[in-house]
């Protein structure tokens, strides 16, 4: 018994195989989700904004934006020499 693959058997199993995938992918990303977020925290990112009045002028505002990311992961670094 042969089967015959025809285009609409062909267009079905690709789409069963794409959604097969999809499945997967989101499968994997939940793992990886709650498995990183029980790990300890390594990487900080912090970000501040102060907005400053000018002396001449009250109506006009400077801002000033501050980007602080730390990594805390201990990081081995081999030197050649």
């Amino acid at each position: 018994m042969l089967i015959q693959f025809t285009l609409d058997l062909f267009k079905g199993l690709a789409q069963a195989a794409s959604n097969l995938g999809t499945v997967f992918a989101l499968g994997a990303a939940a793992f990886w989700f709650f498995r990183t977020s029980k790990s300890k925290q390594r990487i900080q990112f912090d970000l501040g904004c102060k907005a400053y009045a000018l002396a001449n002028n009250l109506n006009e505002k400077i801002a000033e934006i501050q980007f602080c990311f730390e990594t805390r992961a201990s990081l081995n670094i081999a030197s050649i020499t």
